[in-house]
């Protein structure tokens, strides 16, 4: 349930969130930053697949119903990701042509301190996104909803003008789950093809926290489905994360196998790499 005042609360009075981290209402990514149309494409094939995805930028779903997924259901600790993503499915919805969307989105990150009311009405979607996404939006006006992690350059963050076209084409639903990493087994009532974890190695590396979280997914991962998850890494820091890999490697043996896909590096932060891993179910 959606509380207004807790949310104005967790922004301070020149609009900046209060705190350190991701929470409820935390500010979401208006692009993706993981570059995940490069790293999907090293998954099982998404066409007809049911997929379990963080919300993140929004971008995350969206691709997956562009490339055919069946059901796309979507998690995030955060409120103001589903925001985000739901204006990007209105935008889409409304035929919104690609150059008009990309302005869009430069109009959302440039509009810091937040004034998305104004974009919406400028572009002429508040008329047609979800009226508890514009009641929520409206009521947070001068707060920074939204945050900028375009590290890697504006425009490779953004989908192009083909994968526009299938997200055009391809607008799959499914259920939001506004909840933390840790109680999201509570909430799902379904098997998965493939579950997208994106970045949760990157905040917290401790064994109490990584393995019975996915304990808990294994049973919502479908025979032969596949868990994605990456990190961000400094280059001195390789050992830790082998470590802590080497550790979920043991942890999954008996069910699941674990791959290394590859190193993404930011040319921007020449020391620091996006390392891509898969657990693929046996069993």
């Amino acid at each position: 349930m959606i509380n207004l005042n807790r949310a104005r609360l967790a922004y301070d009075e020149n609009g900046n969130f209060r705190y350190r981290g991701f929470a409820e209402y935390s500010p979401a990514y208006v692009v993706n930053n993981e570059f995940v149309y490069d790293v999907l494409q090293h998954m099982n094939p998404i066409e007809n697949a049911r997929v379990l995805t963080v919300v993140g930028s929004g971008d995350q779903p969206l691709f997956y119903a562009a490339h055919g997924a069946s059901v796309v259901d979507t998690f995030d600790i955060s409120y103001c990701a589903n925001v985000i993503h739901e204006i990007k499915k209105t935008a889409i919805r409304a035929n919104m042509k690609y150059d008009d969307y990309v302005g869009t989105l430069l109009m959302l990150l440039q509009s810091m301190p937040d004034k998305t009311s104004n974009v919406l009405s400028y572009m002429k979607l508040s008329n047609v996104v979800h009226p508890d996404i514009m009641r929520f939006v409206n009521a947070m006006y001068g707060c920074k909803i939204f945050r900028d992690a375009t590290d890697n350059g504006f425009g490779k963050c953004l989908p192009t003008r083909d994968v526009y076209d299938a997200m055009r084409k391809n607008q799959t639903g499914g259920n939001f789950y506004w909840t933390d990493l840790q109680q999201l087994h509570m909430r799902l009532d379904k098997k998965y093809d493939q579950i997208y974890l994106s970045n949760i190695l990157s905040y917290n590396q401790d064994d109490d926290y990584v393995m019975p979280l996915l304990k808990n997914l294994k049973p919502f991962v479908a025979r032969h489905g596949q868990i994605m998850l990456h990190t961000e890494y400094a280059s001195g820091a390789s050992a830790r994360l082998e470590t802590m890999m080497n550790h979920i490697t043991q942890s999954v043996a008996p069910w699941a196998t674990v791959e290394f896909i590859k190193d993404t590096y930011n040319h921007r932060k020449p020391d620091t790499a996006l390392r891509t891993y898969i657990l693929q179910r046996q069993k």
